[in-house]
């Protein structure tokens, strides 16, 4: 019974000893953001590190040394939410002109736009909307307003506004913007756009803008239709089909 009690004892001490150490790292490798998307998982890895860590010396036993890497979660929460902290503190210059590429597979339109004339897209949307998105549409403005008219090249969209497609096709159908088909190389005159939207079908519906040859410049989810008598309007922030 005592030699029992002792291993007990030392085993306990261990996990007690990579809990301090687990729990040092965390303090200094997580932040805010971490804490806030992840705490759920932060605890588990902790409770049952303390309380398994054995099990670390099959599975991953320089976490035993190194817990930190038991702290690389899946899911880009935390990313996005840290990103846009940077773009609200620290933004980068915006030129009087804002260039937009589509990072998605079926999307293949470059646009450019005066940074002035999409205030007014953005104020319209804007105006009576309770949408997830308001807080990244206001930063939007606010970038835009100070835009510096001595940048000649125009600026890309940041990549942490992730819904801009929204924007970009109500300013496109309202004839905002220089289009061209990366696929054609060619300039595409906003009245020879070719429109393509879905309407009442079951599943996703898409919002699509094409050139004359039929290559996608737009296309993003607009509406998710769950049955034939409800409806879900959902904007996306992937402009993918795939799902």
């Amino acid at each position: 019974m005592g030699l029992l009690t002792s291993a007990l004892a030392l085993y306990a001490v261990a996990g007690m000893m990579w809990l301090a150490l687990a729990a040092i790292v965390a303090v200094r490798k997580l932040d805010r953001f971490d804490w806030k998307y992840h705490k759920g998982d932060i605890w588990v890895v902790l409770a049952l590190g303390a309380a398994l860590w054995p099990i670390l010396l099959f599975a991953k036993p320089r976490a035993l040394v190194q817990p930190g890497q038991l702290f690389n979660f899946e899911g880009r929460a935390a990313q996005r939410a840290r990103d846009f902290y940077q773009f609200v503190h620290n933004p980068p210059p915006c030129a009087a002109r804002i260039i937009y590429e589509p990072d998605d597979k079926i999307s293949f339109g470059r646009f450019v736009f005066d940074a002035s004339e999409l205030i007014p897209v953005l104020e319209d949307r804007l105006r009576g909307s309770e949408s997830a998105y308001d807080d990244e549409y206001l930063m939007l403005v606010e970038w835009l307003a100070n835009k510096d008219d001595s940048i000649l090249e125009p600026t890309k969209v940041p990549s942490v506004i992730q819904n801009f497609h929204w924007i970009a096709d109500e300013a496109i159908r309202q004839g905002l913007g220089a289009i061209e088909c990366r696929v054609c190389g060619k300039a595409v005159n906003n009245s020879a756009l070719v429109t393509q939207d879905d309407s009442g079908r079951r599943g996703w519906n898409y919002r699509t803008l094409s050139c004359p040859a039929g290559h996608s410049l737009l296309s993003f989810r607009a509406m998710h239709i769950l049955t034939r008598d409800r409806l879900e309007i959902e904007p996306q922030t992937t402009s993918s089909r795939a799902g």
